[in-house]
């Protein structure tokens, strides 16, 4: 790529989901760019048994493929609803390759460090080389830097973070302390159970838990029937309540903690094999962790287990760590963007795929990719829609949430209820070519 003007290109970071996304609507709207991946292929965390991919071998979508897919690139029908990582693997592949796109990814290369300088950005390249491009697009992914919780004491057993987790049988014969409720973690308890001597599953509040199916539907596409329908949150809520204790039983029977919240106001955990497992005492529920004691670990309820293993399913940082956090408007630990994408003062610095819908999220991030190319072709044509939109982007952030009421914590500053959410991106996509 000898003489090629950097400065009136866009340099997208990440070749995942959302940096494909950029990729495929940057190029159907004439809008240079050049994607850089540290991985040998496209595909993101996707790609099981690479060293940046928090993906184990049992892992599977949470939603349905029809919730999950890319606008205007179906799922082949072969597939089942919730597939797992080999086929989804298949699927970023054909994208990209259906598109066109690997011919502006530069793979297997490290960003090292982002730079601004007046109105550009300086790209220093793992390589050492250094280029200026006209803007920025940050699509590299919200799973890959491991969080783990701060915890008094020492264990003297192995420690790992789910990121690091892959096989069940890592655990045979073990007993093994899973902690965190989220969905990874009440997967990887389901999927260790067979395998360990004994399981438990630390959790720290109660969580409303969906399985994967009702009525024989996927769980997030049957729901969709009553967001289409006009029904009122509080109504669906209610209902979906009702629907789960006929289905699931009260999950407070079995020692897990009863939710302080309605269902929805949580990042929602789909997985129901996990309350099989603990109904056949191949897993058992313990509260949060108080300390760790060597060998053993104290519980805030005053039990105490002696462990082999504990797994911290305990969530990921929101982290960019090639870009000083002082150009992303940081508030504590999260980006304030408007709309997770755009910052509220440069208008060419753009993140991809910081959100956490209550269903797929693919569809999302290619809206989101086609808004900013729009808003880029807008401010390059001097629209007057451009102008408006960019006052827009400096000012409060619109309701995201559908009328719930999240809960209060770091997991959810990036929540979305994702039918509100791409009505709201949809219409600013709308205004933009208007």
């Amino acid at each position: 790529m000898n003489n090629v003007d950097y400065r009136s290109r866009y340099c997208v970071i990440g070749a995942g989901a959302a940096g494909l996304a950029v990729a495929k609507n940057f190029k159907a709207q004439g809008i240079a760019f050049d994607v850089f991946d540290r991985h040998e292929d496209v595909g993101g965390l996707w790609g099981y048994g690479r060293p940046y991919s928090a993906v184990y071998n049992s892992a599977r979508l949470i939603s349905s493929k029809t919730m999950t897919q890319y606008r205007g690139f179906p799922m082949p029908d072969n597939l089942p609803d919730y597939p797992g990582h080999e086929p989804v693997f298949a699927y970023l592949k054909s994208y990209a390759d259906a598109f066109g796109l690997r011919d502006n990814i530069s793979f297997s290369t490290e960003i090292h460090r982002v730079v601004r300088v007046g109105r550009e950005w300086q790209v220093e390249l793992g390589s050492g080389e250094t280029r200026t491009y006209r803007g920025l697009v940050l699509a590299s992914g919200m799973t890959w830097d491991p969080k783990f919780p701060e915890i008094p004491g020492k264990f003297d057993g192995d420690s790992l973070h789910s990121f690091a987790y892959k096989m069940p049988n890592m655990m045979s014969g073990k007993r093994v302390l899973v902690v965190g409720g989220g969905n990874s973690g009440c997967d990887i308890a389901t999927d260790i159970a067979p395998y360990a001597e004994s399981c438990f599953l630390s959790v720290r509040r109660g969580y409303h838990f969906i399985p994967r199916y009702v009525f024989g539907f996927p769980s997030d596409r049957f729901g969709e029937l009553s967001i289409k329908m006009g029904t009122p949150i509080r109504v669906r809520q209610w209902m979906n309540q009702l629907i789960l204790r006929f289905i699931l039983g009260d999950p407070a029977s079995l020692g897990l903690p009863k939710p302080d919240h309605r269902i929805f106001e949580s990042h929602p955990i789909i997985n129901a094999e996990v309350l099989d497992e603990i109904r056949a005492g191949r897993v058992t529920a313990k509260t949060d962790v108080k300390s760790l004691r060597g060998d053993h670990v104290l519980f805030k309820d005053g039990s105490e287990e002696k462990l082999d293993v504990i797994i911290y399913a305990t969530g990921y940082n929101i982290s960019f760590p090639y870009i000083d956090s002082q150009n992303l408007n940081i508030n504590k630990a999260t980006p304030r963007l408007y709309l997770n994408i755009f910052h509220p003062k440069y208008d060419n610095l753009f993140v991809v795929g910081m959100l956490q819908p209550d269903s797929g999220v693919w569809g999302l991030m290619d809206d989101q990719a086609r808004l900013i190319a729009n808003y880029i072709n807008g401010l390059d044509n001097g629209t007057d829609a451009a102008r408006r939109f960019k006052q827009l982007k400096s000012g409060p952030q619109p309701d995201m949430s559908g009328g719930i009421q999240y809960l209060d914590s770091p997991r959810h500053d990036t929540e979305v209820e994702h039918s509100s959410y791409r009505k709201i991106v949809e219409r600013h996509i709308d205004s933009l070519v208007a």
